[in-house]
């Protein structure tokens, strides 16, 4: 890999992270709506912060967007939006949030898309709730809809995929 920019967006202290990321509304676990605010989000990105990754010296012909749960969902809403970004990678995506963004993604094959997930987010044994979420499954369907790669990471969950996957997202993002 040669030398790359990577630069992290993190929500405020105390910001409500579902509504942050989506682009549809939903409920939260309280069953309270969340009122989305994923466009807004991406207009940031793309008006602000990516032309300051510019300015540092960033190729924007090389601009990746990644993500991981609620943030892993945005990367799928943005990639159905047509951003600006030459790579999408989409780590244990909440798709349950938003099941349509299955059918909304491009058509142009699934180059640009990298997708992962930890094996036992889908394991026997979750509760309930947890199991309804299909994080394995709707990756599946996802990669089989769009052509795209699925890369089922073996003894990762939820919080530990991110980690997992990171060498291989930076591989990714540094193709050219």
């Amino acid at each position: 890999m040669g030398p790359m920019m990577v630069m992290g967006v993190a929500l405020a202290p105390g910001a409500e992270r579902l509504g942050a990321f989506a682009f549809v509304p939903g409920a939260d676990k309280g069953g309270r709506t969340v009122a989305p605010r994923g466009p807004a989000l991406l207009q940031r990105l793309i008006g602000d912060v990516l032309p300051l990754a510019v300015r540092y010296g960033a190729d924007p012909s090389r601009a990746a967007l990644m993500g991981h749960s609620m943030s892993g969902q945005f990367v799928l809403e943005a990639r159905a939006r047509s951003a600006p970004f030459k790579r999408f990678a989409a780590v244990s995506p909440s798709i349950w949030w938003n099941p349509a963004v299955i059918a909304a993604q491009p058509q142009q094959g699934g180059s640009g898309l990298f997708l992962t997930v930890g094996a036992e987010e889908e394991a026997p044994g979750l509760p309930g709730p947890h199991l309804a979420r299909r994080m394995v499954s709707n990756l599946r369907d996802l990669a089989t809809a769009s052509g795209a790669s699925l890369t089922i990471l073996a003894d990762e969950d939820h919080g530990s995929a991110p980690f997992a996957s990171l060498p291989a997202i930076l591989r990714f993002v540094a193709r050219t």
